[in-house]
């Protein structure tokens, strides 16, 4: 951490030794730079901390990965959805096993019009297909086969408590680094959503 980081953890845990509570304490900073250092000695620190104005809501990892998980039961053509939600901790593909699809995507001349499923499956029959990559496919390919056919057959809510059943993401998102922070993001979301279905207005 750097010295004024450091400094401003120091004053924090000065403040609480002298009675004042979590939330009655705030970091305020200039600018986000430092954010993640602050953020990063807190949590090691096991300090509570909120933060304010710093990253959006909206661009939050957790948040985008879902939202383009959603987004690839109504259209799944869409390749930037696919591959978001392939590189993501939902299904954990490493770059390389990318290439590999996309590659397969080539020499099958899938492209374009076929649905994700099916491009997984052609992946499985490669031969150059590394073993330890074999079941991250097969999982794959088993949630969106289980995922891609509720297109217009649940309302907005259902949807989404069956895309975090089946994805198991909540799960998922408490088992990584801040993943308490990314679980209360994720139950904002539900939360949005459920009062959107409600009141769409």
């Amino acid at each position: 951490l750097t010295i004024p980081c450091e400094m401003c953890i120091r004053d924090s845990l000065g403040l609480a030794r002298e009675g004042a509570a979590w939330r009655d304490i705030a970091i305020l900073l200039p600018s986000r730079t430092p954010l993640p250092d602050i953020e990063d000695g807190l949590r090691e620190r096991g300090i509570p901390y909120c933060v304010l104005g710093g990253l959006g809501f909206w661009s939050r990892l957790e948040i985008t990965d879902i939202i383009h998980l959603y987004r690839l039961i109504f259209q799944p053509q869409d390749r930037l959805a696919l591959f978001t939600v392939l590189r993501s901790p939902i299904f954990s593909f490493s770059d390389d096993l990318l290439l590999r699809l996309c590659q397969t995507m080539r020499r099958t001349g899938d492209g374009a019009a076929a649905r994700p499923e099916t491009l997984l499956a052609d992946l499985l029959k490669a031969t150059d297909l590394p073993e330890t990559d074999r079941p991250l496919v097969q999982h794959a390919q088993a949630v969106l086969s289980h995922l891609l056919p509720l297109d217009g057959l649940l309302d907005a809510a259902d949807l989404f408590q069956a895309m975090l059943r089946i994805t198991e993401y909540p799960e998922l998102l408490r088992a990584l680094p801040d993943g308490a922070r990314k679980f209360r993001n994720l139950e904002k979301l539900q939360r949005l959503v459920v009062r959107f279905q409600s009141d769409p207005e």
